[in-house]
């Protein structure tokens, strides 16, 4: 009995040791933001972005915060020219995605109002994109950005 308790109290003292090792006691760093967007009024960032563009269309993917993420794909006729969603024919002529933890809208709705404007900039992977849109049930949408997005291809 006496060797099995000599045996145990080192394995007892360990486990009541504090853990000293900085890297498991910190938060991990939060990456830093690329951009942002606006769902019902309220600022999100964006850590990730991309987008894959052919002879017929172009469609961008960006990530962010909460684990959000929207899609927005158009058809090339209407790159370069500012699009009233009521103009334009959803799933034919665009396509918008939006998720997070709480909401899910799908592709397979028409925007209610908006506005979508997509331009290639001076140089191979440089973009001008500009959303204002208010979704089916009234949740406004808004994102602006002009620059470099990474190529998917």
């Amino acid at each position: 009995m006496k060797k099995l308790i000599l045996w145990a109290l080192p394995l007892l003292l360990l486990s009541c040791v504090k853990n000293e090792n900085p890297s498991q006691n910190q938060e991990i760093a939060k990456p830093e933001a690329v951009a942002g967007f606006s769902f019902n009024d309220e600022s999100r960032d964006i850590y990730e972005m991309a987008y894959r563009a052919s002879e017929d269309n172009v469609m961008f993917v960006f990530k962010g915060e909460s684990e959000s993420v929207f899609q927005l794909g158009l058809k090339s006729p209407f790159v370069g020219m500012m699009n009233n969603v009521e103009d334009i024919y959803h799933n034919d002529d665009y396509l918008f995605y939006f998720e997070d933890k709480e909401y899910l809208f799908t592709q397979y709705h028409a925007l209610k109002s908006g506005s979508i404007y997509v331009s290639k900039l001076d140089g191979e992977d440089n973009w001008d994109i500009k959303l204002d849109l208010i979704l089916p049930e009234g949740s406004s949408f808004a994102f602006s950005y002009q620059g470099r997005i990474r190529n998917s291809e």
